[in-house]
């Protein structure tokens, strides 16, 4: 599932965000100073236009549909392929967890082989899907066992539509997604790796918000 992701980046587009503050967390990963202080992108990134064909998107089915339901509430870790798998701690005042969902699930104690959380500022029903989430403010946080779907393949699959970042100690890779749906939303989108996990968040928050949002994983 998550290879057909980066597959379908070929179809993504340009890409911009600002800057937030953090600094190391206790007990996580020593992230480089960087890794703490937003994204920085080269000028212009922000006004390229995608001016190639449109590959879009899987059909959206109901949310509900993509795995086990989970009480992640006050979490600060979810068991993944055998890892503890870090979850978003400074989100958006308005933007709430509204669905957490396991999928595959792996052997004794080495929990799911893939996490999905979907916030939002909306609620969720059974027939929600993630094309009706981003009509507001949403976020889709993903992790899951270790595939290459990391910074370095998105950027070496779509080049200078995608902008290399700091996320704590690790490359992050930065894409403004191809319009969704028929109100043609587009998601700010950043991937990256851990070496045991790779990680990808879709939102439609604003992007220094995405920011802050990825690093409080290893800032504070």
């Amino acid at each position: 599932m998550m290879r057909s992701r980066i597959k379908l980046l070929t179809a993504l587009l340009a890409l911009g965000l600002a800057g937030a503050g953090c600094t190391a967390q206790a007990g996580a990963p020593d992230p480089d100073q960087a890794g703490c202080e937003g994204f920085t992108l080269p000028p212009g990134f922000a006004d390229l236009v995608y001016d190639g064909p449109t590959f879009g998107r899987p059909p959206f089915r109901p949310i509900v549909t993509f795995g086990t339901s989970l009480d992640l509430s006050g979490a600060r870790f979810v068991r993944v392929a055998g890892a503890d798998a870090l979850l978003p701690q400074d989100l958006p005042a308005d933007v709430t967890l509204r669905v957490a969902l396991g999928g595959d699930e792996g052997a004794l104690g080495t929990g799911y082989e893939v996490v999905q959380l979907f916030y939002g500022d909306s609620a969720v029903d059974e027939s929600t899907t993630f094309e009706d989430l981003i009509r507001g403010r949403a976020i889709r946080f993903v992790v899951h066992r270790a595939e290459g779907d990391d910074a370095a393949t998105v950027k070496s699959t779509i080049k200078d539509r995608a902008a290399l970042v700091r996320i704590g100690p690790h490359d992050g890779a930065v894409v403004h997604s191809d319009p969704i749906g028929a109100l043609r939303v587009r998601t700010w989108d950043v991937y990256w790796s851990d070496g045991r996990l790779d990680y990808s968040v879709e939102s439609t928050v604003e992007p220094d918000e995405l920011a802050r949002l990825t690093q409080s994983l290893y800032c504070q």
